[in-house]
């Protein structure tokens, strides 16, 4: 009774995501289990997407693997992530311009000088003189 209090109390915000066999996966990849693709930090973190066999178990997932990683193709949830496909593929660089210009005049009156802009500047933080 108690226990079942505990259980419910924790799981109460512990949602998985639930995958359907043919979903595209992202696969974390943990040092301990992939030291030689996790050498050093700025490796990438996540490989994939692979596609989803079949459910083991309410937290465990069977992948279709390259057959070179020589490891078992099951994996609990907490190591995959939903793969998201780009609706546009044209626009690799998806960064916000930090130097992108508007059209500036300067106005003068009473012996100050200031700023004054047409458009909004990004990234930039330009003071008046």
């Amino acid at each position: 009774m108690v226990n079942e209090q505990y259980k419910a109390k924790f799981n109460k915000n512990c949602t998985h995501p639930e995958f359907r066999p043919g979903d595209l996966v992202w696969l974390y990849l943990r040092k301990e289990r992939f030291p030689l693709r996790r050498k050093s930090k700025l490796m990438a973190r996540g490989d994939g997407p692979y596609k989803i066999m079949q459910r083991v178990r309410d937290n465990a997932y069977k992948i279709e693997l390259p057959s070179d990683m020589n490891i078992s193709t099951r994996f609990n949830v907490r190591g995959l992530t939903p793969y998201i496909e780009d609706e546009d593929e044209g626009h690799k660089d998806l960064r916000a311009n930090p130097l992108q210009v508007g059209s500036l005049m300067w106005s003068k009156s009473n012996n100050s000088t200031s700023l004054i802009t047409s458009k909004p500047w990004y990234g930039l933080s330009l003071w008046s003189q």
